[in-house]
């Protein structure tokens, strides 16, 4: 193609010939191309060589939009082009008027630049049109991409905590197949799946009808808050056990083997009945 714009008389002067035969009342003085017969230097019957070059430069206006064209489609297989520059604003260029030349030559110059240039603004605007919506198609494949792996870390993570739980509940399964829970879907089903205690959610809820009734008359937000609430709850410790004030009851001394008794078994009450029963023993034996 470099070649048929290189055929472009670029380097013709365009100063008007010199006159061979004296100007005639059917010579062409304005810039339009002389029609056959009308010139001494056309033979008749044979095309005006101006009409023949806007001709060809017509062609390689159709060349170069064929070309843009082919390297549009190249642009929009591939999708790892580097980014072009923010595109300059440009002046209006408009096509040249023929009426505005008096040399032929001069206007097939004129259209040939022109042609040249509309044909590279054409390609470059094919260009970044492809990398624009390479890169738009890019960036959706890759978030969907990101999106089915989120879901499907989710889905497996909640698969091993149910097999756990199911483990230890055997009725869970059973449960959580309630076709009243019809409820439990879209973002209200995510949120359970993502929590640490999913299973143990979903088999609370299954079991309470009241819960079920009441969750779902409620719209998502309302149903999520509650939701919060269950899992709070759920996940609050157990109380201890109460320990009782009263005294634990006493054991009697020297109930052990041989009248023996061993302290370090007593209770703070039977410790002091038991030193203050020695202690008089004692006295008494003087």
């Amino acid at each position: 193609m470099s070649n048929e714009i290189a055929a472009a008389p670029a380097q013709e002067s365009t100063a008007p010939p010199a006159a061979e035969v004296s100007p005639t009342p059917e010579q062409v003085t304005s810039g339009a191309p002389p029609t056959e017969g009308t010139s001494a230097e056309t033979p008749a019957g044979e095309r005006p060589r101006a009409q023949e070059r806007i001709e060809e430069l017509a062609a390689q206006n159709k060349a170069l939009r064929e070309y843009g064209e082919f390297f549009r489609q190249r642009f929009e297989e591939s999708q790892r082009q580097p980014a072009a520059a923010a595109p300059v604003q440009e002046q209006p260029d408009p096509e040249p008027d023929a009426d505005s030349f008096d040399d032929p030559k001069a206007y097939a110059k004129a259209y040939s630049a022109w042609t040249r240039k509309q044909g590279a603004k054409e390609v470059a605007s094919a260009i970044e049109q492809a990398r624009s919506e390479g890169k738009a198609a890019g960036e959706k494949a890759f978030a969907k991409a990101r999106e089915e792996e989120r879901l499907r870390g989710m889905n497996d993570q909640f698969a091993v905590r149910s097999q756990q739980f199911a483990d230890k509940n055997p009725d869970y399964l059973t449960v959580i197949s309630n076709p009243a829970l019809t409820f439990m879907n879209g973002e209200f089903l995510e949120v359970i799946k993502s929590s640490e205690k999913g299973p143990e959610l979903a088999f609370h809820i299954g079991k309470d009808p009241k819960l079920v009734a009441r969750l779902a008359g409620k719209s998502v937000p309302q149903r999520l808050t509650e939701l919060g609430r269950i899992e709070a709850e759920l996940s609050r410790p157990a109380p201890p056990p109460k320990v009782t004030a009263a005294p634990a009851p006493p054991t009697p001394i020297g109930g052990g083997a041989g009248g023996q008794v061993d302290p370090s078994k007593l209770s703070t009450d039977e410790w002091i009945a038991w030193r203050t029963k020695d202690i008089q023993s004692k006295r008494q034996a003087r």
